[in-house]
């Protein structure tokens, strides 16, 4: 039975960030001429739900950079822990969506990507509605560190039923304390969503993917979180 599907976006402006906002609002621009269903959420750093617990700390934090400390900033890694809080927030908005797709706002940076990969990926999961959270990955499940980005999911789409974005939002923010209290450090926000799945406490599928068109492509090959590609 097909499902109505919603996509999710969002965009915070960060200052200093490597990509500028003006790219960022072309960027945005050519996504929102795919026809789909679109909700963008334009917030300030200080909305994010990460940003207000990390000013609750009783402690100092430190963020995890990788290779490239530019982009990696403490402000990105709010910014993209706030994309389950936006899948929830655009849900609780509308009532009519069986599902709901989170895609990042300058996915289109990608050069492999157009629009029509998002539209055919959306009329693929409305005849195929997922009955779990569903997202697509480069890597097996295994351990989780935070030296550098975790890609067994892509971050930079994830669908979800309905009924499950309150749990899944539930289950980020409380990994995301755990993670703060025990390590004092802000990871990336697919580092957190790896541990969320290892938890076993949130109902994930995975499918493999790399960061190009097979993050849409490739949603028929999804499987259960409990096997690996």
């Amino acid at each position: 039975m097909e499902g109505k599907v919603c996509f999710v976006s969002g965009f915070v402006p960060i200052r200093d960030h490597p990509r500028t906002a003006s790219e960022y609002a072309r960027l945005g621009a050519a996504l929102s001429e795919a026809r789909v269903s679109l909700r963008v959420f334009h917030s300030r750093l200080s909305d994010c739900w990460l940003h207000a617990m990390l000013a609750d700390l009783p402690f100092a934090v430190t963020h995890s950079q990788g290779d490239n400390p530019a982009k990696n900033s403490l402000s990105y890694h709010i910014v993209n822990h706030q994309k389950t809080a936006w899948l929830l927030a655009a849900a609780l908005e509308d009532p009519e969506p069986d599902i709901f797709v989170w895609i990042d706002y300058g996915i289109l940076h990608l050069p492999s990507l157009n629009a029509s990969f998002i539209e055919d990926f959306a009329r693929a999961v409305a005849a195929d509605p997922p009955a779990r959270i569903t997202m697509p990955g480069c890597w097996n499940m295994g351990p989780v560190a935070d030296a550098f980005p975790c890609w067994r999911f892509c971050g930079a789409v994830l669908i979800s039923p309905r009924r499950q974005l309150h749990q899944l939002e539930q289950a980020v923010r409380a990994e995301t304390l755990r993670c703060l209290t025990s390590t004092r450090n802000v990871p990336w926000e697919v580092n957190t969503w790896a541990r969320v799945e290892l938890s076993g406490d949130v109902p994930i599928d995975w499918y493999p993917a790399d960061h190009d068109q097979t993050m849409f492509t490739n949603y028929g090959k999804r499987q259960g979180s409990d096997r690996t590609c």
